[in-house]
Order: C-alpha cells, then sequence, then structure tokens
C-alpha cells in the first residue's frame, strides 16, 4: 500500500510541473520536504531548491545541510515590548528596531556552503561543560530507583542542579497519570491532552524546593503565573511526554536573564518523562496485586495493604467507623437473559457508582463476584449511610439513563455508622452491615414483583 502511494505521488509529480524552489516558514517543515522528496528518489538541490526559516540545530543536521535565516530573537522581543507599551498608552510604536535577521547558506539551495553556519559549534564551552555533567550524572539510573512517586519527585529536585541559571521549575502533571488506579494490560485509551484538572508536583523557586500534590485548573497554566514581579521574566512551557503519552507539561523560568533552553535541558526533560512512563509502569504492575481486574477497585489483599489508614484515624475519639455491603440485584438474570459480558459491565457500573461515591479517603473493594465493600473512620453523622446510599442510587439512575443497556443496574446496600474503640469490632459491624444489606435486597424484590 505505502509502494503504490508512493508510485502514486511520484506519478502526479511527473505529470505536474515541479516548482523551482520551496520556501517554508520553519526549518522543521524544510526537513520535512527534503525527507519526503528523498524517499520519492528525487535530490535537493538538483531537483528542486529548500530553504526554511529559524536556522535551528536540526537543520545543521539534515543532509544536506538547510538553507535557513537567523531570526533577530533580541530585536524582536524588543519591539514587541515597545509596541504593547504603545498600544496600552493609545499611540503608535515609535523606533521599532529594524532587523530582518541572517541569510544562513546551507546545501539545500545549491549555493556555495557557508562552513561558519553549518559547522558552527552548537554548544558554547559553559553548554558543553554542563551537557557532559549531565551525560556523567547518572539520572536515569538513580531515577529508576525511585520507591514511590514521591521519592520520585525528591529525585527530580536533585537534577535539577543540572539546569544551569534555572531560577524557577513547576512539573504539572495530569491527574491520575501515575498508575494509580491503573492495572497494566488494560485496554484503555492513551491520554492524548491535558486534563481539565492538573497537579502540581514539584514547585522550586530560587532554589527552594518542595514536593506538592496541588490540584490547580488548566486554565491557570501554573499557579504562580499572575505574582507581581519586581522585574520581567520569560516562562518556557514544554510538554512532558512518552511518544504519544501526554504526561503533562514543565515550566522552566531563568529569571530575567535573556536564555532560552537548550540541549541539556531537553535531554533532561526526556529522562523526566522517561522515569514518569517507569513509575506508571510499576504502578499498574503492583495494582494487580491489591487490585481487582474487572473493575480497578480494591481486591482483599488491598483492603489488608491499607486498612492501617483506617486503623489509624480511629484513635481519635471524634471519628466513627463506616462500613456499607453493596450487593448488585438481579445478576444471574441479567446472565441468563443478555450473556456474562452484560453482567460484567452491570458489575463494572455498580464498582464505578460505589468508588464514585466515597468520601475521605474510604476503601472500596470488591470482595465477591458482585459483592463491594466500602470502610471508612472519620467524622460522620449519624445518618452518613443513608446519604452514601443515597448518592450511589443517585448516580446509577443517571448511568441507566444514558446507558445503551437492555437492563437496568440497580444495588442493595447495607450501612452502618458507629463510634469503636477496637479493630475487632469491624467484623460485627460487617455482619450488621451485610444483614441491613440483604434485607434491603429481599424487600426490594418484593417490590418488583
Amino acid at each position: 500500500m505505502i509502494k503504490r502511494q508512493r508510485w502514486q505521488i511520484i506519478s502526479f509529480m511527473a505529470d505536474v510541473k515541479k516548482p523551482d524552489a520551496i520556501v517554508c516558514c520553519g526549518d522543521y517543515m524544510a526537513i520535512g520536504v527534503v525527507h519526503e522528496y528523498q524517499k520519492n528518489g528525487l535530490s535537493v538541490p538538483e531537483d528542486m531548491i529548500v530553504a526554511g526559516y529559524d536556522a535551528i540545530d536540526e537543520a545543521i543536521h539534515c543532509v544536506p545541510a538547510i538553507t535557513s535565516c537567523s531570526p533577530p530573537i533580541f530585536e524582536t522581543g524588543v519591539n514587541a515590548v515597545m509596541t504593547i507599551e504603545a498600544r496600552i498608552k493609545g499611540v503608535e510604536p515609535q523606533g521599532l528596531m529594524e532587523d530582518g535577521g541572517k541569510v544562513e547558506i546551507g546545501a539545500s539551495c545549491g549555493c556555495h556552503e557557508d562552513y561558519s553556519y553549518t559547522k558552527r559549534d552548537l554548544l558554547s564551552s559553559q553548554n558543553k561543560m554542563n551537557y557532559h555533567d549531565f551525560l556523567d550524572s547518572s539520572m536515569t539510573d538513580i531515577m529508576a530507583c525511585s520507591k514511590d512517586p514521591d521519592d520520585l519527585m525528591a529525585r527530580i529536585q536533585y537534577f535539577l542542579y543540572l539546569i544551569i541559571g534555572q531560577k524557577r521549575y513547576y512539573l504539572c502533571l495530569n491527574e491520575d497519570c501515575l498508575g494509580e488506579h491503573e492495572i497494566v494490560g488494560e485496554i484503555s485509551a492513551v491520554p492524548k491532552e491535558y486534563t481539565e484538572n492538573m497537579v502540581l508536583y514539584i514547585r522550586n523557586v530560587d532554589g527552594k524546593s518542595r514536593t506538592l500534590h496541588d490540584p490547580f485548573e488548566l486554565k491557570e497554566i501554573f499557579p504562580d503565573l499572575d505574582e507581581e514581579r519586581e522585574s520581567p521574566c520569560a516562562f518556557f512551557i514544554t510538554p512532558v511526554h512518552f511518544i504519544d503519552r501526554c504526561y503533562g507539561y514543565a515550566v522552566l523560568s531563568y529569571g530575567d536573564e535573556i536564555k532560552s533552553i537548550d540541549i541539556t535541558y531537553r535531554n533532561w526533560t526526556n529522562h523526566v518523562s522517561n522515569a514518569l512512563e517507569s513509575m506508571r509502569i510499576r504502578n499498574s504492575i503492583a495494582n494487580l496485586a491489591v487490585r481487582d481486574a474487572m473493575t480497578g477497585v480494591y481486591s482483599r489483599i488491598g483492603i489488608e495493604k491499607n486498612i492501617q489508614f483506617v486503623i489509624d484515624r480511629m484513635s481519635d475519639p471524634k471519628n466513627k467507623a463506616f462500613i456499607a455491603v453493596c450487593d448488585l440485584d438481579c445478576l444471574k438474570k441479567i446472565n441468563d437473559n443478555f450473556g456474562h459480558n452484560s453482567g460484567d459491565i452491570a458489575i463494572k457500573a455498580i464498582a464505578d457508582a460505589v468508588l464514585a461515591s466515597t468520601k475521605n479517603h474510604e476503601i472500596c473493594a470488591r470482595v465477591g463476584g458482585d459483592e463491594f465493600v466500602v470502610i471508612g473512620c472519620n467524622d460522620y453523622n449519624d445518618n452518613y449511610p443513608e446519604r452514601f446510599s443515597a448518592r450511589v442510587n443517585d448516580r446509577l439512575k443517571v448511568y441507566n439513563r444514558f446507558a445503551d443497556n437492555e437492563f437496568e443496574v440497580s444495588v442493595s446496600i447495607g450501612g452502618v455508622c458507629k463510634l469503636i474503640t477496637d479493630i475487632h469490632e469491624l467484623e460485627g459491624m460487617f455482619a450488621q452491615a451485610d444483614k441491613i444489606m440483604y434485607a434491603n435486597k429481599l424487600e426490594r424484590h418484593k417490590n418488583r414483583k
């Protein structure tokens, strides 16, 4: 198919007069044109001249080297500030700097190559030392040994010393992007865009760095953007991704120093992206042991590994323990009439509704084929079991309204909330909640008849 498409392109190009030259608005576009021509058996500049704009490092490394233009970056910045100031004052800008940049002659235009451009030293002596420090830092190996996300963030902060001149650094990641609720092998869409709510994991300002888990809205870009500053500064926002999986973005500032990101920072960010992917995979593998593969909620082992949080909160005399037992209604009927796949859909719907109704770090687990349990400890009101049950049923009403199912999903719930001083009392609470759930199920069965 690909060969046929290329042949069609070549045939088409044979019938259409080729342009003498293509002038691209950017070097990446020019590189793409050159590569496409070469794939189809044509040559640059022999068959066509190509030129770009920006004089980026990749243009020099292209074969042939791209003839380009070094843009007047400083002059453009000055003109932008002068223009904004004039517009604010309601006048026309005066005294703008006129500089169209410098033409850089490569080999893609057929002219005599300017070796001062194509063989230029891409790194200053200081940046060379910095880049060598980066290569010798064992950054990848050290971050790969991170025990958990907090440990990884601490190691990323440590390696900020490699970014010479940085004054501010923020790592803003998508919600739940580190495999916290993911199970390896799940078939799910790879996130390719930022979530509406982001999480600020690292905030480094003037050498003072903190690991955070602060949520903020994507439209804020990052929390400190609008703060007042004594002098202007630029912020470089770079995407953090692994191939096509979007993790978030990083924000870097050199303060009031006129400086741009370099090859060290680009590769440094790639190392961070690789470390995030490694952490996500490790978490999703670990979740195999503590989470139910079908629903994503905790398994029985997950309860055992996370129950300590509930136990610790029992020491506060204000807190009450809460247990709810939730059982899907009519699973056998759904399986018999619509197939076991429909039964799985119903079980997943119950899990989603129950998990979405939890608050205050309550544990939600699947303890049987269609049975779920919720355990928590907090400053609950006595009517909390009823409120929890109402939240679950409200969510299922919305689900049934919009789900394209031939069956209705419903659940019977029994809940108990009381003050206890010994973890062994949870067993009695579970038996009591199970009894209430069963009575609720019988009552619902009678009403359906």
